[in-house]
C-alpha cells in the first residue's frame, strides 16, 4: 500500500525535474498586423479611389462593343459611322472581315459607295454561300435598291430604288413628299433604263404595273386625288380604247376604286 502510494509522486518529481533542464518554453511569435487590401469605391468624399475603366484595346468586350455598335449604326442608316466602327472591329480581330462582309457591303451602299457595296455582296453571295451567279446578281441587286443612296449610284439603281419605295408605301406610310419624290424619279428613269434581257420582268413590265402600284402610296398617304391623278396617268390607253367617252370615263372609275381600296 505505501509503494503504491509512493510511485505517483515520484513520477511528478522526475518530470518536473525534467522540465526544469530545459529552460523556459518559447512562445509562438506575436501575429503581423492586419492589412485591409479592398478598394473602396470612389465618392465624392473619396475621389481618388479606382473607378471601373473602359475595356482594353483589342479585348473580347471592346469588339463586342464594335460590332454591336456597327449594326446599330446600319440600322439607323449611318453607313459613314458603321463603316468605321468595322474597320475598328476588324483591326483588332481580323477574323470577323468575313463574317461581317455582308453587313460592310450594306454599310458602302449607304455611305454612297454603291457600286463597291454592289461587288463585295456579289462575291459574298458567290464564293462564301456558293450561290449560282443569276440569282447572286439578282439578290445583290434587290439588296442595292432598299440600301444605295446617292453616291455612285447609276440611273438602273436610282429606278430600282425608287420602285421598291413606292411598293413599300403602299404597305407602311410614307409622306406625300416621299411618295412624290419616287414616282418622278420613276417617271424620269422608265424610258432610258432597258431591261436587260426577257428574264428582267421588273423593267420590262414597268410600264403595264406602275398605274397599280404608285396611287397605293399616296392613296395611304392620304391624297386620294393625287393618287387618282396618278392613276389616270398611267393606265395603258390601249386598253379601253374602243370604248365611248362615258363608258371608259365609268370603267377607268370602277377599276381605280377596284385597285385602291382605300379611296372608295
Amino acid at each position: 500500500m505505501i509503494r503504491s502510494t509512493l510511485r505517483p509522486a515520484l513520477w511528478a518529481v522526475l518530470l518536473a525535474a525534467c522540465d526544469a533542464g530545459k529552460g523556459p518554453r518559447s512562445s509562438p511569435p506575436p501575429c503581423p498586423p492586419c492589412q485591409c487590401n479592398c478598394t473602396a469605391p470612389a465618392t465624392a468624399n473619396n475621389p481618388t479611389s479606382p473607378v471601373a475603366t473602359p475595356a482594353p484595346a483589342g479585348s473580347d468586350d471592346q469588339a463586342a462593343a464594335l460590332l454591336t455598335s456597327a449594326n446599330r449604326k446600319f440600322a439607323h442608316k449611318d453607313g459613314v459611322g458603321c463603316l468605321a466602327d468595322l474597320d475598328r472591329l476588324t483591326a483588332i480581330r481580323p477574323v470577323y472581315a468575313s463574317s461581317t462582309a455582308t453587313t460592310r457591303a450594306f454599310c458602302e451602299m449607304l455611305s454612297g459607295r454603291c457600286q463597291q457595296g454592289k461587288a463585295r455582296l456579289d462575291r459574298y453571295w458567290r464564293d462564301e454561300q456558293n450561290m449560282h451567279p443569276e440569282r447572286a446578281a439578282s439578290s445583290t441587286e434587290t439588296m442595292a435598291a432598299m440600301y444605295c443612296r446617292g453616291g455612285d449610284s447609276n440611273e438602273r439603281d436610282r429606278l430600282l430604288a425608287a420602285l421598291l419605295d413606292l411598293n413599300m408605301g403602299a404597305t407602311e406610310t410614307h409622306t406625300l413628299a416621299q411618295c412624290e419624290a419616287s414616282y418622278q424619279t420613276v417617271r424620269s428613269l422608265q424610258a432610258r433604263v432597258k431591261p436587260r434581257n426577257v428574264d428582267d420582268h421588273q423593267i420590262a413590265s414597268l410600264r403595264d404595273t406602275l398605274y397599280a402600284s404608285a396611287p397605293q402610296c399616296f392613296a395611304r398617304a392620304g391624297d386620294c386625288q393625287r393618287a387618282r391623278a396618278v392613276f389616270l396617268e398611267n393606265f395603258p390607253p390601249e386598253r379601253f380604247a374602243g370604248l365611248g367617252p362615258d363608258i371608259r370615263d365609268q370603267s377607268l372609275q370602277t377599276t381605280f376604286v377596284a385597285i385602291v381600296a382605300r379611296c372608295k
